[in-house]
């Protein structure tokens, strides 16, 4: 009965470590980098600022909004959750999706677009976008 109850204990433990190993293995991102954002509120009529880079809004009339996209490859042979997120002065202005999921070599665009309200000040508003890339189970 002792051999049976260790047996017992021994694959309780190892089905334990397992399920530890398995959860930060899915839970670390296998990628992650920063994308620098910007955007300048403006009265008059708005202005683009085309960098493959960053996400620069350029001018952006207030009570106005604009839109930029962010393309996604997924190269990997399994698929993949995308997450996203925002800070500095652009994160109160800026709605994106928090999450994407993308199938296993499937391209795709996560959009940000900023929303000035007719309030805001003048100058420059910026941040990071920060991309972290999740194996999906």
């Amino acid at each position: 009965m002792k051999k049976l109850s260790f047996l017992i204990f021994c694959f309780s433990i190892l089905i334990l470590i397992l399920s530890l190993v398995s959860f930060f293995y899915f839970s670390r991102p296998i990628a992650s980098w920063n994308v620098y954002m910007s955007f300048e509120p403006t009265e008059d009529t708005g202005g683009f600022d085309l960098n493959n880079t960053a996400l620069t809004f350029g001018k952006v009339p207030r009570g106005s909004s604009s839109m930029r996209n962010m393309d996604f490859d997924n190269n990997y042979d399994f698929p993949v959750r995308v997450a996203v997120n925002v800070n500095g002065t652009i994160s109160p202005y800026i709605s994106y999706p928090k999450e994407v999921i993308f199938e296993s070599h499937e391209r795709g665009k996560i959009s940000f677009t900023i929303n000035p309200p007719f309030g805001i000040e003048n100058g420059s508003y910026e941040g990071f976008a920060r991309v972290y890339v999740y194996k999906l189970r």
